[in-house]
């Protein structure tokens, strides 16, 4: 009896607290935000869920609840014997008498706007030295999902705002570089129904060319782009040399390792076989114990045949790939007087992933001008970009993909025998497998594909003075020459 009224002693001293958390912006849902009992140990704690609602029991001493996420401004608040407590939650990123650029690159105080806008500026996304700008941004700016779709060197990225407005459409926002609307569509090619994917048009720029990014999140912000920034706006205001500025040299450079680390946790008692019985053409590895003893394997070929110890080979997997290895440069001069100012720069990136040769292989140069000139009765501002980029992808032979291909070869097998894939027990006819698996040296070095692509984009901006305060500007700006190969 003691220990039953004990118990019921410990469910009385719990009590729940509900309630949702928006956006001082919008004052849409945040889906994510932590909600922390102020000083618990162990920890008592939830997230809100997609709508942004939490549900959370506490003890019965609880004082505060602390509201936290990434990009916004963290909230203690008081529970004063409340059982529902709605947060608002601000932006952190930017504070409130910080200037952004909006729509059409115009520059605003914050406080003053009445849509959700965000800026990052170049400290934060080069702080990671990532090679692209997307990835840079991850993590920076509150309610954007950012996802790679693959892991391979150059690889195209995905961007969402505010959760996803089609079930089957594009749900990416419109990008405009220095005022100019510029295609972010990922290049792709599908062969046997494995994708190779090129990458895509934002990831080309060179973050250290960026001075910063702006999201505009609201239907207001975005109106004057049309349909196309339905999903939102992501602005990139490049750099520009600074009035009565000396020349001006800057050096960036960087070296990135890339090393396979096993996700999955791989048994090393059986080998080659289903269900505890050998066979010769089995893609598992549920055959019988490794005994140490010689067994021949594989295809019977002109009367001959593999054989090898029947034993396991733990590291298999972990010595098919190798270290990866991506080199950065980038330069940069600016400068500038009274009238004129300028800023030019130069880099190169070379990353070569974790499959052995370099048919994971990314390269790009990328060359940025800018310029501005003012005069009495005339000012003229331009920015051009030339990218110059060359991405290999790995196919799959038959439709399956190398690390498929991995996963289909028996814990018994040394995976790095394989190399020599022109040998009659290896190539494709002589495989041990008849269900359409390949050996992965056959296909890093017999199915890969290489894109190319030349891609030149900029805008030349007008301001001629009328009257007074008064100012007639054009902007004469294309994505205008993009070359595939």
């Amino acid at each position: 009896m003691a220990s039953l009224l004990c118990g019921a002693s410990i469910l009385q001293a719990q009590r729940t607290i509900t309630g949702t958390v928006v956006s001082a912006d919008d004052k849409q849902g945040i889906p994510g935000v932590s909600v922390v009992v102020q000083g618990s140990r162990p920890v008592v704690g939830t997230a809100t869920d997609i709508n942004g609602q939490y549900s959370l029991s506490i003890p019965e001493n609880a004082t505060h609840l602390v509201f936290s996420f990434t990009g916004m401004s963290t909230q203690t608040i008081a529970i004063d014997g409340n059982t529902t407590i709605d947060v608002d939650m601000s932006t952190g990123a930017v504070g409130l008498d910080a200037v952004v650029v909006t729509a059409l690159g115009i520059s605003r105080q914050q406080k003053g706007l009445s849509y959700a806008v965000t800026q990052v500026d170049n400290t934060e996304l080069t702080k990671a030295s990532s090679r692209s700008a997307l990835n840079a941004l991850q993590g920076k700016i509150a309610g954007v999902s950012i996802t790679s779709n693959s892991g391979a060197p150059g690889s195209s990225s995905r961007i969402v705002l505010r959760g996803y407005s089609s079930l089957n459409g594009n749900n990416e926002p419109l990008f405009v570089v220095d005022g100019v609307p510029v295609s972010n569509n990922a290049s792709q090619t599908t062969l046997l129904n494995n994708t190779m994917d090129f990458g895509n048009a934002i990831n080309d720029i060179n973050p250290n060319d960026i001075e910063s990014m702006t999201v505009l999140k609201g239907a207001a912000a975005s109106a004057i782009y049309g349909s196309r920034a339905a999903n939102g706006v992501i602005l990139i205001t490049t750099k520009s040399g600074q009035a009565r500025e000396k020349l001006k040299v800057e050096y960036t450079g960087n070296v990135n390792f890339t090393n396979y680390v096993p996700i999955l946790k791989l048994q090393d008692t059986w080998g080659q076989g289903w269900s505890g019985h050998f066979a010769w053409d089995e893609n598992g590895s549920w055959g019988p114990k490794f005994d140490g003893q010689d067994r021949l394997f594989g295809r019977v070929i002109n009367n001959q045949q593999l054989y090898k110890p029947f034993v396991g080979q733990p590291t298999n997997m972990e010595d098919f790939f190798q270290t990866g290895v991506s080199v950065g440069n980038s330069v940069a001069i600016s400068g500038g007087n009274d009238k004129t100012t300028y800023y030019a720069s130069y880099s190169n990136i070379s990353d070569d992933g974790i499959i052995p040769t370099d048919v994971d292989k990314y390269t790009r140069n990328a060359i940025t001008l800018n310029g501005q000139t003012k005069g009495k009765h005339l000012s003229i501002s331009s920015s051009i970009t030339y990218n110059q980029k060359s991405v290999s992808a790995v196919g799959g032979g038959q439709g399956y993909s190398v690390f498929n291909n991995l996963m289909q070869i028996p814990r018994d097998f040394s995976i790095v025998d394989m190399s020599a894939y022109q040998s009659q027990f290896y190539d494709v006819n002589g495989f041990y497998t008849s269900y359409g698996i390949v050996n992965p040296y056959w296909t890093i070095n017999e199915d890969g594909n290489k894109y190319s692509e030349n891609h030149v984009y900029g805008n030349v901006k007008i301001d001629i003075p009328l009257y007074k305060s008064l100012t007639f500007t054009t902007r004469l700006g294309e994505d205008f020459y993009t070359n595939r190969i």
